[in-house]
């Protein structure tokens, strides 16, 4: 029976580096899409100043506030991500 030395992934390994430490940090930008999350980010404010434009202390307009800052959460998450490796 031979046993072999477990190999742990993390920042002091050379063929895993951490992602998440150091200037590049972002260096991955290329595959996210940095312009369509900052339409979508645009998008939102829009709607969320023209919601509070229209209909300004009404007690729908927090709410509907909300719902819009939800929808950017939710789907920017999917500009962030790294893509999915096939």
């Amino acid at each position: 029976m031979s046993t072999k030395p477990v190999r742990r992934a993390g920042p002091a390994d050379p063929a895993r580096p951490d992602r998440r430490a150091g200037p590049g940090r972002l260096a991955g930008h290329r595959d996210r899409h940095p312009r369509r999350l900052l339409i979508r980010g645009l998008a939102a404010a829009l709607l969320c100043l023209g919601v509070l434009a229209v209909i300004p202390g009404q007690p729908a307009a927090p709410p509907l506030v909300a719902a819009l800052i939800t929808w950017f959460v939710v789907t920017g998450r999917s500009d962030l991500a790294p893509p999915r490796h096939r």
